[in-house]
């Protein structure tokens, strides 16, 4: 038994000697890969992530001088008047006063007579509805030829807020007509990173167009809409 211990602590001994020029060496060699794998490796993704942040907070600083040069460059008259252009095209919320004055200048313009009319406000207990641009539906009768309608619809049309014609029933002098008035909640406030875009060409062109439109804030003489005892059982007035 002692004989054989001897022997394998020679043999151990012996490879020892052999090879004790190359155990540094490894030994070094197993150590780099340590501490690469424990230090150098987090480090690096450490300073990738540092880089990234980086790219992400001057992307930010751009964004904030780009939106500074175009609130100063902007007139806040102009804006203001842009925003309550663009709010009586597509308000808010369900507003019944403008609706009622785009139907009555509408139809002072047409020449036809308003008679009953209806809105179809839904469940209230809803809410807001879900969809992009939520309308508001009104049901309103008008006395007057063939043309005086269609030239009456056409008025709605070019009105503000944003109509839509969606059915017309005639019958002699009398039809009867469905609108979807639309609107559109306002957004939240933004991030103060988000970027801000000057109006376009295009945008700039749309506002120009409603200016021209039926709108009761500029109109001097409105018709009221004429309503019958039914008609007032059924309007939210």
């Amino acid at each position: 038994m002692n004989k054989k211990i001897s022997l394998e602590g020679l043999t151990l001994k012996y490879l020892y000697e052999k090879n004790r020029i190359y155990l540094l060496p490894l030994g070094v060699l197993f150590a780099g890969i340590i501490l690469f794998l424990t230090v150098t490796l987090p480090l690096l993704a450490e300073f990738r992530n540092i880089n990234d942040l980086m790219a992400v907070e001057e992307q930010k600083l751009s964004t904030l001088k780009n939106n500074y040069n175009v609130l100063l460059n902007t007139d806040e008259a102009t804006l203001d008047s842009q925003l309550t252009i663009a709010t009586d095209a597509l308000p808010p919320g369900k507003n019944f006063a403008s609706i009622l004055t785009a139907v009555s200048i509408s139809a002072n313009k047409a020449g036809v007579i308003l008679g009953d009319y209806e809105f179809q406000v839904g469940d209230l207990s809803k809410g807001i509805p879900s969809v992009k641009y939520p309308s508001l539906e009104l049901v309103l009768t008008a006395s007057g030829g063939v043309r005086s309608i269609l030239n009456f619809i056409s008025q709605v049309y070019s009105s503000v807020p944003l109509a839509e014609i969606i059915n017309v029933e005639m019958n002699n002098n009398r039809s009867v007509v469905t609108v979807n008035f639309y609107y559109k909640p306002l957004p939240g406030t933004p991030p103060v990173s988000s970027p801000i875009q000057p109006l376009s060409s295009q945008n700039l062109s749309t506002i120009n167009t409603i200016l021209t439109w039926n709108n009761g804030r500029l109109e001097g003489d409105i018709i009221p809409v004429v309503s019958s005892p039914s008609a007032a059982t059924t309007s939210p007035f």
